[in-house]
């Protein structure tokens, strides 16, 4: 499973929030409802032709002008996503998503001065 269909997967699942790769859009204002996925550990080229399992980690971040407001969407995330299981996207079956901490993890200000939290999840893509 590809980054971008990881992408596509989370913004089909949170109607209401729009998931970016990798980094946010310069041309965004840091509204409550966006963040942004990136793949942290594991392989997201897609699996051979002999596994059966592919093991991805990725990481969200979510950002906003109040810290509460940031912290509350990671916290969404993490009670949402976390022992999910069964999903179909894009032709990929996603077995299970598993939080890999049970809060979020502040990351301080960005230079614009927007709060960073951001959380982890292992996903089973058969």
């Amino acid at each position: 499973m590809r980054l971008i269909q990881i992408v596509d997967m989370l913004n089909n699942l949170f109607e209401d929030v729009v998931f970016y790769p990798l980094q946010f859009p310069y041309n965004t204002e840091g509204t409550s409802n966006e963040a942004i996925v990136d793949v942290v550990n594991g392989d997201s080229r897609g699996k051979s032709k002999t596994d059966d399992l592919q093991e991805i980690n990725i990481q969200i971040m979510t950002r906003s002008k109040h810290p509460s407001t940031a912290e509350e969407l990671a916290n969404t995330f993490i009670t949402e996503l976390h022992n999910k299981t069964n999903i179909t996207s894009d032709g990929n079956r996603v077995i299970l998503i598993q939080a890999q901490n049970s809060n979020p993890f502040y990351n301080g200000q960005d230079e614009d001065n927007f709060y960073i939290y951001t959380t982890d999840f292992r996903l089973l893509v058969e």
